[in-house]
């Protein structure tokens, strides 16, 4: 028994049918975030192709009032690569690989892409590094395992919500995480 595509697909929301990704992972990425993002970040907010996502969320904080269409795409962009790093991310899931911002330099199109494809395989990725003895961190997406695992084997499973998900809401949106002192406490549900 393993996640599969489908698994992800209920689990996220996200599109499973699509393009996959594919292009070159290797650019000069400070010359690629001025092309896409319209700023080149400064030496302490990317490292090789991973840039912070603190620094994302600082430098495209206020839409202008007088943005233009160009403007506005940027901070879609950098919006989305926030999203993308929350799935995405490093071991600290504090950066967000590069790789993804090229997929949005037109944003029409990056809708047309399997993103929820891309999770099982950066998923088994980070399972397959883990195995690795002497790594002590994964990096995301732990949670889609998380939730499927919560679905699949109710040993470990914790109390589903009583309300009533949106048909089109994730399959997570189910159970109830309650946070007591700094422990989790899955022991109440909370009323709908």
């Amino acid at each position: 028994m393993t996640i599969i595509l489908q698994d992800v697909g209920l689990i996220t929301r996200l599109p499973v049918n699509g393009a996959a990704f594919t292009g070159r992972s290797r650019h000069h990425w400070p010359s690629v975030c001025k092309a896409l993002l319209g700023v080149v970040p400064p030496n302490n907010a990317i490292r090789g192709c991973y840039l912070k996502i603190i620094w994302l969320a600082e430098e495209f904080s206020q839409l202008p009032d007088d943005a233009d269409e160009e403007v506005v795409h940027r901070f879609a962009k950098a919006y989305i690569m926030r999203v993308i790093g929350s799935i995405f991310s490093d071991i600290s899931a504090l950066r967000v690989n590069l790789i993804f911002l090229p997929l949005l330099a037109d944003l029409e199109e990056a809708g047309n892409y399997s993103w929820g494809g891309a999770c099982p395989a950066w998923l088994y990725r980070q399972l397959c590094k883990a195995t690795n003895s002497e790594v002590m961190q994964m990096a995301d997406p732990l949670f889609i395992l998380q939730l499927w695992a919560w679905d699949r084997i109710t040993a470990v499973s914790l109390i589903l919500s009583n309300r009533v998900p949106h048909h089109d809401a994730p399959l997570g949106s189910r159970y109830v995480i309650l946070w007591n002192n700094g422990t989790m406490d899955s022991g109440r549900v909370i009323p709908g």
